[in-house]
């Protein structure tokens, strides 16, 4: 498990990536790599308070990022990340981690 300090240093690093551009503007493969630094490359990740992606199902990811689009579903990072993108874009994130 992973220590406050870098939980701080991982979610304000997050934080800062989001906030270098809009969710209008923002391509594929940035929103892909801001995904990535927290989830891993292929999905996984070494950190168990973060889940891994690879083998979810399509329809299960994109349940649950609009659950936190909707604020149905809270997680201090993830609200805030699904605040930012677009339908568009959760439907391509999750259609590239789902095949994962």
């Amino acid at each position: 498990m992973m220590n406050k300090r870098v939980t701080r240093h991982i979610l304000a690093g997050f934080c800062l990536c989001i906030a270098s551009f809009s969710a209008a503007s923002a391509d594929f493969d940035k929103l892909k790599n801001m995904c990535m630094a927290c989830h891993g490359d292929s999905g996984v990740n070494p950190y168990q308070s973060i889940p891994d992606l690879r083998g979810q199902s399509l329809v299960y990811l994109r349940n649950q990022m609009f659950a936190f689009k909707s604020s149905e579903r809270k997680d201090i990072t993830m609200s805030k990340v699904a605040q930012l993108v677009s339908d568009d874009d959760i439907n391509k994130l999750t259609k590239f981690f789902s095949e994962q």
